[in-house]
């Protein structure tokens, strides 16, 4: 572990205390997280000098490009983070910038449906949506096509991947999730070991969250907790969790569960914060970043 990375992990500790803590006894967890969002988007907003790319709007209300597609040699399909209830524009903005620039992509970033008020399976459908046009309306080449997502994104990721299966779409090149919620049953081993690593949540919060995404309760339905689904026939995927986070043995538990049935790559961070790809200062950060662009290269030729 790097001492920067001990620093800040120090410190991400005593910062974020109050938020956690606040979302850990809100009664209505949207409000709160959305509260935390944009005060924390904010903050970030102000470290940001520029941007590489020019945002490119499209036909779709809520789909951006992050770069010119007609420029790029490859096209990222982009999920973002939030518990599936909120969106962070300024930090999300900034990271497909980065991932645009890393591998010579447009990035088409997605602001899919948010919970409570659409909740599962609205998300889902919409990124299915947004693949499904990128390669009928756009006429994009599946084989130059990324998918990417953190967190709440992650899990959409692969939902994605297992819907595009399911409806007899041609695979795209590769995908890769940070800190994937593949498991929202929240059985995982880890979710209990590690309430006190964790500087980015608490247990009840991924409970509270869940709820709301999913209040159905159907939780082992595999468009909610991929780790069940069938995932023979997907293309190569690359999962990267912390050591010290809530989400650790979903990645561990996928990786284990798939890696005979479809090519899967497993990174674990030693203590690293979750989604910690996106602190772009930690040599941890920059490190994981060169894994996800040799990853992309390795198997998308554009």
């Amino acid at each position: 572990m790097s001492w920067v990375l001990r620093i800040f992990n120090f410190f991400l500790k005593v910062f974020s205390h109050h938020g956690v803590n606040k979302l850990h006894h809100a009664e209505d967890i949207k409000e709160a997280f959305e509260g935390h969002a944009l005060k924390s988007d904010s903050a970030i907003k102000r470290f940001i000098k520029h941007y590489a790319h020019p945002l490119v709007a499209t036909d779709h209300e809520h789909w951006v490009w992050v770069g010119d597609k007609n420029k790029a040699k490859r096209h990222m399909l982009y999920l973002h983070g939030g518990g599936f209830t909120v969106h962070l524009p300024s930090t999300y903005r900034y990271w497909a910038d980065r991932l645009a620039t890393m591998n010579d992509a447009a990035v088409l970033v997605v602001d899919y449906p948010l919970t409570p008020k659409y909740p599962h399976p609205a998300a889902t459908e919409d990124c299915l949506d947004a693949y499904r046009w990128m390669i009928e309306d756009q006429k994009i080449d599946p084989k130059s096509i990324v998918i990417g997502g953190d967190s709440a994104g992650g899990n959409l990721a692969m939902v994605t991947l297992l819907k595009i299966k399911d409806a007899g779409l041609p695979n795209p090149a590769c995908a890769f999730m940070m800190s994937p919620a593949l498991d929202l049953t929240l059985s995982s081993p880890s979710m209990k070991e590690n309430e006190k690593t964790d500087a980015m949540g608490t247990f009840n919060i991924l409970q509270k969250v869940t709820n709301l995404y999913c209040p159905a309760g159907n939780f082992t339905d595999y468009t909610v907790s991929p780790v069940f689904g069938d995932c023979r026939g997907l293309p190569p995927v690359q999962l990267h969790a912390s050591t010290s986070e809530l989400l650790r043995d979903d990645s561990i538990r996928f990786y284990e569960k798939f890696k005979n049935d479809m090519p899967v790559e497993l990174e674990l961070w030693e203590s690293t914060p979750h989604c910690h790809q996106l602190f772009g200062f930690l040599p941890e950060a920059k490190e994981a970043r060169a894994k996800i662009q040799r990853f992309i290269a390795q198997h998308c030729s554009g």
